[in-house]
């Protein structure tokens, strides 16, 4: 015969937010500032993971001077976004929404 025991622990409402990742300050969405911001960073990283998949299929086609430009372009909106990543950190909000650059 197994004895089975249950046990059950109360979570304090930090570790539950921290667990299921929750946790972030009201006041990065009240802040419009970081709001426009966070809109840009994502347009820039939607565009530059579209280009770099151009950019793969140029290459599967053959054509490696479209996929260099493509992914001259492509930088481009790499840097831009990393430059609205900046400007996210820079307003201090703790535990932001974002992944900056991991989009």
């Amino acid at each position: 015969m197994q004895e089975q025991s249950k046990r059950e622990e109360l979570l304090s409402e930090e570790l539950l937010e921290w667990v299921t990742g929750a946790r972030s300050d009201p006041s990065f969405y009240k802040c419009p500032d970081c709001q426009e911001a966070l809109a840009e960073y994502r347009h820039h990283i939607q565009v530059r993971n579209i280009l770099q998949a151009d950019a793969h299929a140029a290459m599967a086609e053959g054509a490696p001077e479209i996929a260099d430009e493509i992914l001259r372009i492509s930088n481009v909106h790499h840097q831009a976004a990393q430059e609205y990543s900046v400007q996210l950190a820079a307003h201090h909000h703790p535990n932001p929404p974002w992944s900056p650059l991991q989009d």
